[in-house]
């Protein structure tokens, strides 16, 4: 058994440039997914918005919205379809849980990939550790204070890994994949080994010698979508895919080229998508393979030996040259493994969104009558926490303006009114509520003003 082992040989400088994001090649027929995906909460439902895909194949005629409370595979809702000129959609009539959304495009030939709202949780921009750690970049870390420890508990059902790197200023390899979470129920694909972590925001980290732990895992609903596409530096291609069947070997340790138990197999005698883990500290290893396939499994992206500064990065299946099929020794062999002056790992999730309560619905209650110069109580009642401003003949009452309501389930405020004139007045109460996605309610009632009948 071979075992990778590989030191550490120094710190390496990355030139951060600015890159343009060239147009994939087309999947099929079919859309990519939608990009800029975002979600926000408003009353009874949640806000979507996005931008057209990548990759517009033959014309994109509309896009699909749906929604899940449990954000996995079967529990998908179609909410609506709009037009391929619409890129905003309120999905309404939702109770206040955990939602997930995501939205499809469509073509003439059929809808394309899904896409989701992503929220970041980790990124680097440097390729090699710094001793047992990695660099991340700030804000986006396992340091207090970085957005992953600060939000331990969050909730996802799916994880979306993106790897960039470039040689030449100006332009840019990538391959973004995501795939339901290996912990998901019902998906009998997903077969791991004994080794395998489970898939928390914490675990989700490129693991190191310092945090240690193995992914070693298939993962289904695998969506694939890259820029590879015979290039220079990375002569094969990477086949854009939806709903395939994906493997995750992410690892701090060496390995060796024995197999796993995850079906389909690879190559005992060689480093592919099938290795061992040898739990030993120091070579390291991210690699995403698509093994939809069993007679034609393939490398998306590795990232291997983290702790030197010639690493082994690539995208699509190594070439003779390079080593291995999952780039294994390319750091120390031919120009397909030259070592980019720029590379990128961003780790996201596809975090819910809570809708607030519905707008606010408004009764009033107060009597029919009443005489001039004698107080009048004056109910309201709203759904939703919030306040009252009460008015009469289009005159705000005084003492009643923005009265907070109190109480739960219902909330009610209460203005008292001295009349100052007799005959038929309207009141009217108008609900306020200061969270954002709220519209105001109001309801009126008209009461007689008699005279007063009693001395002063």
């Amino acid at each position: 058994m071979r075992l990778r082992i590989r030191f550490l040989l120094g710190a390496l400088f990355i030139s951060l440039l600015t890159f343009i994001e060239p147009a994939a090649y087309a999947v099929s027929t079919l859309p990519s997914a939608p990009t800029n995906i975002t979600q926000s909460a408003i009353a009874g439902g949640v806000r979507v918005a996005w931008s057209a895909p990548i990759d517009l194949a033959t014309g994109i005629i509309g896009y699909k919205l749906e929604y899940s409370s449990s954000g996995t595979s079967g529990t998908w809702i179609t909410s609506a379809t709009v037009s391929g000129s619409t890129y905003t959609y309120d999905i309404l009539g939702l109770s206040q849980t955990a939602t997930y959304v995501r939205v499809t495009a469509s073509a003439t030939s059929g809808f394309g990939t899904p896409g989701y709202p992503w929220t970041k949780l980790y990124r680097t921009v440097t390729k090699t550790r710094s001793g047992n750690d990695i660099v991340y970049e700030s804000g986006y870390g396992v340091t207090s204070g970085d957005f992953a420890p600060s939000n331990p508990s969050l909730s996802f059902t799916r994880i979306r890994y993106r790897m960039e790197d470039s040689f030449t200023a100006g332009t840019l390899n990538y391959a973004d994949v995501d795939f339901y979470k290996w912990a998901a129920s019902g998906a009998p694909v997903e077969t791991t080994t004994s080794a395998t972590i489970a898939p928390t925001i914490s675990n989700l980290q490129v693991l190191s010698p310092t945090s240690g732990g193995t992914i070693q895992t298939n993962v289904s609903d695998l969506n694939v979508y890259s820029s590879i596409y015979n290039t220079v530096n990375y002569p094969t291609t990477i086949t854009n895919r939806t709903g395939g069947i994906g493997r995750l070997e992410i690892w701090p340790w060496n390995y060796a080229q024995a197999l796993s138990t995850l079906t389909p197999a690879g190559d005992g005698g060689s480093y592919d998508v099938n290795d061992t883990s040898a739990g030993a500290s120091g070579y390291g290893s991210f690699q995403v393979h698509d093994v939809t396939n069993s007679a034609s499994l393939s490398t998306i992206f590795a990232w291997n030996d983290h702790a030197v500064t010639n690493v082994d990065i690539g995208f699509g299946n190594g070439t003779p040259t390079s080593g291995n099929g999952d780039w294994t020794f390319c750091g120390t062999t031919g120009p397909t493994c030259s070592q980019p002056i720029y590379f990128a790992l961003t780790i996201f999730v596809n975090a819910p969104v809570t809708p607030l309560i519905a707008n606010s619905t408004t009764s009033i209650s107060l009597a029919s009558t009443a005489k001039k110069g004698v107080a009048v109580s004056i109910t309201a009642t709203s759904n939703l926490n919030g306040f009252y401003t009460f008015t009469t003949n289009g005159k705000r009452i005084a003492g009643c303006y923005k009265k907070v309501t109190t109480g739960s389930g219902l909330f009610s405020a209460t203005c008292t009114w001295k009349p100052t004139f007799g005959g038929f007045q309207t009141v009217l109460a108008v609900f306020s509520n200061a969270a954002a996605g709220y519209t105001g309610s109001q309801a009126a009632s008209t009461i007689f003003i008699s005279k007063r009948t009693t001395l002063r």
